[in-house]
């Protein structure tokens, strides 16, 4: 029982607990770095897409929809992969009016 106890002492000892949390702070800070940068990026976009819709001619935009269809379409795809796997939890919303959830 004492070995144990001992072992048990040398492991925590060895841990370096202090470290893993310095580490875990960095990276965490650096997530939301990524995050902020993501959302902003999304905002960005949107705005451009209803920038689009306003100064481009219906017959432009009716040309290049079914692109503008199948980007959103695999972002939301993409999005769904995280909701389902529970690491997201936010919406993203087009500029068409199109929701994906996360």
């Amino acid at each position: 029982m004492a070995a144990d106890v001992g072992s048990m002492f040398q492991y925590w000892k060895k841990f370096d607990l202090r470290r893993l949390q310095k580490e875990l702070n960095s990276v965490a800070s650096e997530l939301v770095a990524q995050q902020e940068e993501s959302e902003h990026s999304h905002k960005r976009l949107v705005e451009l897409s209803r920038e689009f819709k306003k100064n481009v001619p219906e017959e432009i935009r009716e040309m290049v929809a079914p692109v503008l269809k199948s980007f959103q379409a695999q972002v939301s795809a993409f999005f769904s992969k995280f909701t389902s796997s529970g690491k997201c939890a936010r919406s993203v919303t087009w500029a068409s009016g199109n929701t994906a959830q996360c």
